[in-house]
């Protein structure tokens, strides 16, 4: 009786074990469908849509288009779920308001102006009438040397204070660029920079590539003040081109400054695809090792 019910157990914990995994394969290896679209002309436009799950759900994002925001269409739902999204006629409301708002306030504050110097000239004009009529007496007390003397002695107390606080500026400050100095020799010894780098970038193409691009383009031109950062920015397009499967053509304007661009692009590819670089990323030596340092070394640390 005992192992009867032992083993039913067993069976139901194999059973949730197996859907589990069943689930979990699904969600890395269901493909991911995408398209994107965009423009850049004085302001950036886009709209990206995602299938997932067989095509079951669907997202779509627009910016800068007529209807911004995000929609999340439901499987067997025929309404569509819009997060985020404002109509447009409302932002230009908003806008006007606040134009009013912004221009109400300089208003009230140009009238608070010219009142505060409307009393000011009152109180002064009062001032000199008094001072007209103002009869000093001989036999007061002049203080006057008095009062110099103690303005001198706290100019001197101040300008005292102000150099010591001014000496351990300077003091905390190259204690700060020799501690990071330190920090800086240690980094390079404990951990390879270079490698790091490396893996940086091995890390990006790999995940472009797992992208999954199937096609695409990107019409434009692009041309800076200075037409050297034009000439640069043209070698960087064509490094892309080579890498990607785009159809890219971009023009250079070595005239003046412009942006105008226009692409499209669509792919395919699962969440397993995409984790695979980032845990090999994670794994390298260098990588791995600041996470253990970062998460568990515990005490003193440099």
């Amino acid at each position: 009786m005992f192992f009867t019910v032992l083993k039913f157990i067993f069976n139901i914990i194999l059973v949730l074990l197996l859907f589990l995994l069943i689930i979990t394969a699904v969600l890395l290896f269901s493909h991911i469908r995408y398209e994107i679209s965009g423009a850049y002309e004085n302001k950036a436009e886009f709209n990206v849509k995602i299938g997932w799950l067989f095509g079951l759900l669907k997202l779509n994002y627009c910016y800068g288009g007529e209807e911004p925001g995000l929609k999340i269409i439901l499987p067997f739902s025929k309404k569509r779920k819009k997060v985020a999204s404002e109509p447009r006629i409302e932002n230009d409301v908003k806008s006007i308001a606040e134009d009013i708002a912004e221009k109400a306030e300089e208003t009230a504050f140009e009238a608070e102006d010219e009142l505060s110097e409307k009393a000011a000239d009152e109180f002064w004009d009062t001032a000199d009438t008094d001072a007209g009529n103002f009869i000093p007496d001989n036999d007061t007390e002049d203080f006057s040397d008095n009062d110099e003397s103690i303005d001198i002695s706290a100019d001197n107390k101040a300008k005292k204070k102000k150099k010591r606080k001014k000496k351990a500026d300077i003091s905390g400050t190259f204690a700060k660029i020799q501690n990071y100095c330190e920090q800086l020799i240690y980094f390079k010894e404990r951990y390879d920079p270079a490698l790091i780098i490396k893996n940086i970038f091995v890390f990006f193409a790999d995940e472009i590539k797992a992208l999954g691009l199937q096609s695409g383009s990107l019409d434009g031109e692009i041309g800076f003040a200075d037409p050297a950062y034009t000439g640069l920015m043209l070698g960087g397009v064509g490094t892309v081109r080579a890498m990607l499967p785009l159809d890219i053509n971009i023009d250079g304007n070595f005239s003046g400054k412009t942006v105008l661009l226009r692409g499209e692009a669509r792919g395919k590819t699962y969440f397993g695809r995409l984790l695979k670089p980032a845990l090999k990323f994670i794994f390298t030596r260098p990588v791995l090792l600041i996470i253990k340092d970062f998460l568990f070394t515990k005490g003193d640390k440099k």
